[in-house]
């Protein structure tokens, strides 16, 4: 795979990523603001934060204007939050991210609505954030039963690692909950939701907390940059805090109920902390063990529609997780047998087409076709984690020398996922209850 071209310097106080990748004519532009500049109790409120950014209006422009300029001048313009973490440590990088793209001929068109969106935004129309609000909870909402299996994976991760956490507060079941607080505080602690909006735009808007991620082709950069400098200029400067969460693993058994006739259940561990060093290899048996085993145990017999075994190499945090499933707590038991089954492989189960085939899927999802804008996004995550080319090359050089002793070797490691404490599942009460699993229950819907 090309290697995506990436440049480092510092512009107004603010260090800016730059890619050179033609982008027929297209400014793709990402604003990294440092969400740890939050305290815990601001945290649940960035992804409100990030919808009211352009969707409230500004000291001179309504919701609807403000969106219809948006519309004829750009590609469009959104904010999210994301957390990962840094490889080889326990260390967050949290980013609120304002991503915006427009042809080169309408940057300073771009770098205008982000200037007066980030500056004037008008947080006090309550109306307008009720809104807001109920359609966001609403989504979750609706987004659980179709999607329950993502839910309880990041619950997991969410006990495992600081990362997996600041994202169970920003977008997962923990958001639901502090939306419903939300909606009632709208009604009745106005002027206290608004004070919190208010000091959430304060601690994150801040250009000594902020990363740029710019990518177009040379020519165009050298006639942007003078134009990104005045903007960045307009915005504040402070000196940083970042906040400590104090967060500490804490693996637990959970159950969280939904009105379905189908359950999604997750069973996982941080194989890091349990001392596991990663090597390539551990994609290839991961995908080799979902494809399989899982795949086996948990759809062609356990009747649900899917079973798949994940890892992430840049947490540690290996799952098991079922989608629609009619069962719990056998799906639990066939978890953790999987150890002894890769284990057991011999070549006339793992045949040499197998293995290629293992192989081939795990290079595949290495090296998938990206367009320019993912390019320049993936460049920056890699950036921040200290995911450097030398190691990408190893992973890939281990991933291709994948041998049986492999299988055998994290199939020991898995053990630790068998011993682990961190299950969630996501289903009915009634199976939740009678699972008798030793689950501590929650009601979600």
């Amino acid at each position: 795979n090309k290697i995506i071209p990436i440049e480092s310097s510092r512009l107004q106080e603010t260090e800016v990523l730059y890619h050179d990748l033609f982008t027929n004519g297209i400014f793709y532009l990402d604003l990294g603001f440092d969400l740890l500049t939050l305290t815990k109790q601001q945290l649940p409120l960035a992804g409100i934060f990030a919808r009211a950014l352009f969707e409230m209006g500004t000291m001179t422009e309504d919701f609807v204007k403000l969106s219809q300029r948006i519309g004829k001048s750009t590609g469009g313009m959104h904010a999210s939050t994301e957390a990962v973490l840094r490889r080889g440590s326990r260390e967050s990088v949290a980013k609120f991210l304002v991503r915006g793209k427009a042809t080169v001929n309408h940057t300073s068109d771009l770098l205008g609505i982000l200037k007066e969106v980030l500056l004037t935004l008008k947080l006090d129309n309550r109306a307008r954030l009720k809104q807001i609000v109920a359609e966001e909870k609403a989504g979750l909402e609706a987004a659980l039963i179709p999607n329950g299996h993502a839910y309880a994976l990041s619950r997991l991760n969410a006990q495992l690692n600081e990362a997996g956490w600041i994202e169970e507060q920003t977008g997962g079941v923990a958001q639901l909950f502090a939306l419903r607080e939300l909606a009632d505080d709208i009604d009745h602690k106005w002027k206290s939701v608004l004070k919190k909006l208010e000091s959430i735009r304060e601690a994150l808007i801040n250009r000594k907390a902020l990363i740029v991620n710019a990518t177009v082709d040379g020519t165009n950069w050298k006639m942007i940059q003078p134009q990104l400098a005045s903007f960045l200029d307009a915005l504040p400067a402070k000196s940083v805090k970042l906040n400590n969460f104090g967060f500490l693993p804490s693996p637990e058994k959970e159950g969280l109920t939904i009105p379905s006739q189908v359950n999604y259940v997750v069973k996982g561990a941080d194989l890091y902390n349990q001392g596991y060093a990663f090597d390539g290899s551990a994609n290839v048996v991961t995908n080799y063990l979902s494809m399989t085993y899982v795949w086996e145990k948990l759809r062609v017999q356990g009747g649900a529609y899917g079973g798949y075994a994940t890892f992430d190499d840049r947490s540690g945090v290996f799952a098991y997780f079922s989608y629609r499933d009619p069962n719990l707590a056998a799906s639990l038991e066939q978890y953790d047998k999987a150890p002894a089954y890769l284990k057991g492989l011999d070549r006339s189960r793992l045949t040499d087409t197998e293995l290629t085939k293992a192989i081939i899927r795990a290079i595949a999802r290495m090296d998938s076709y990206q367009l320019p804008d993912a390019k320049g996004y993936t460049s920056m995550i890699r950036y921040l984690t200290g995911e450097t080319e030398e190691f990408r090359q190893q992973v890939r050089e281990q991933v291709l020398s994948t041998n049986g002793e492999d299988f055998i070797a994290f199939g020991e490691t898995l053990e630790k996922v068998t011993e682990s404490n961190a299950v969630t599942v996501i289903g009915s009460q009634t199976a939740i209850e009678s699972a008798n699993a030793g689950l501590k229950v929650t009601k979600v819907l």
